[in-house]
């Protein structure tokens, strides 16, 4: 294990690491596909700016109670993390991770924990939650409502795997392995449920699928429909009874334990794009893969304000159009975001961060060296330390 002190030689190995920009990136992994997806999105466009050695670490066990406990006590405990997880990092070339990378709230502990014990720079999709300002070196979220502060960066869309060019391919190989006509056309349908502050009942399903057997027939289209873990069991019975399978080209329940990684086919293969307003990854996601999208709403619930104001800004900048489930929209209007201006412009912006940051490292790597090779300085910093 390496000393907590670095040498003056790892500190101009430090400072060539800045100069050729490459990033050894940790990514903490949780059990949801949704984090992960958006620390990967996060390496996308990182590695659209530089080079970048990955290595994934998975924790199944993330208590929240526990996270929010060492968040107030920040930060006493935060070298435990590297002393239990150290055995697991491994990285293609030598070196420890200069940057560590976590998306949702059980993941926010460990990557503040493992990026101060290796004096890394910390990037977390989401909020600072309980730590204190400065526990995390780059804060990433899409509402414009926060207080843009020191450290923080106010995304256009939540990072993601998506992007149209990985939609199209991917559409092109499920059409080609169904046997899919190319003159054949097809609408997607994004279901979610419960969440952001709505409420989906059995009927509101039942309006969602009478909408889309219209639509079927208004356009002569087939859908493309996969649900979320959020969605009802129920909602699959009311749609098996609601639209025949002539109108489905292909669906995938995750309640029936389908497990096939089809969102970025279905997302290719649709001309609209229609997703439920109650989960915010999907949204990001169908506005990441540069289509016409609408976004639908049950009647009840008292939606989530940052989801509001996330909707409206969409809406305003024409990347979605709104409606509810019982009177969607049939006819939709070009939307042109320009995604991959977006996904260059976010490696673009987090890369000057991180130089910033490691240029700070840098500056105090060059201290501690100069401690080490001082007594009175190191006798003093023993003292403090007592």
């Amino acid at each position: 294990m390496c000393s907590r002190t670095q040498t003056n030689i790892s500190s101009i190995l430090d400072i060539s690491l800045m100069s050729q920009k490459i990033i050894k990136a940790l990514v903490l992994l949780d059990r949801k596909k949704g984090h992960a997806n958006i620390a990967k999105g996060l390496l996308n466009a990182l590695s659209s700016r530089t080079e970048v050695d990955t290595c994934y670490l998975k924790l199944r066990k993330t208590g929240s109670h526990g996270s929010k406990l060492f968040q107030k006590m920040w930060p006493f405990g935060i070298h435990l993390a590297k002393y239990f997880l150290q055995s697991q990092i491994n990285f293609k070339s030598p070196g420890l991770p200069n940057v560590v990378i976590g998306s949702g709230g059980n993941m926010l502990w460990p990557t503040a924990a493992l990026a101060r014990s290796y004096n890394a720079t910390s990037i977390f999709c989401g909020s600072k939650r309980h730590l204190p300002t400065g526990a995390v070196d780059l804060l990433l979220h899409c509402d414009p409502s926060k207080e843009k502060s020191e450290g923080s960066i106010i995304l256009p869309i939540i990072p993601s795997v998506t992007n149209p060019i990985k939609c199209r391919e991917e559409w092109a190989l499920f059409r080609d392995e169904h046997a899919i006509s190319s003159s054949e056309r097809h609408f997607t349908c994004l279901i979610g449920g419960n969440g952001g502050g709505y409420v989906w009942a059995d009927k509101d399903y039942c309006n969602l699928a009478n909408q889309m057997l219209m639509l079927s027939k208004k356009h002569g289209i087939k859908w493309l429909i996969t649900s979320s873990r959020r969605t009802a069991p129920s909602a699959y019975q009311i749609f098996d009874k609601i639209l025949p399978r002539n109108v489905i080209q292909d669906d995938c329940w995750v309640h029936k334990n389908d497990r096939r990684p089809v969102m970025n086919a279905y997302l290719g293969g649709g001309e609209v794009i229609y997703v439920t307003e109650d989960s915010c990854s999907m949204l990001h996601e169908s506005i990441a893969c540069n289509k016409a999208v609408v976004s639908v709403r049950p009647k009840k619930g008292s939606i989530d304000a940052t989801l509001l104001t996330f909707l409206q800004s969409a809406e305003a900048k024409g990347w979605i159009m709104r409606c509810p489930a019982d009177n969607m929209i049939s006819e939709v209007k070009d939307i042109s975001l320009h995604e991959e201006n977006i996904f260059n412009s976010t490696g673009e912006l987090i890369m000057k961060k991180i130089d910033h940051n490691m240029g700070i490292q840098t500056e105090s790597k060059r201290s501690q060296s100069f401690q080490e090779s001082n007594p009175v300085s190191n006798s003093w910093s023993g003292f403090a330390s007592r």
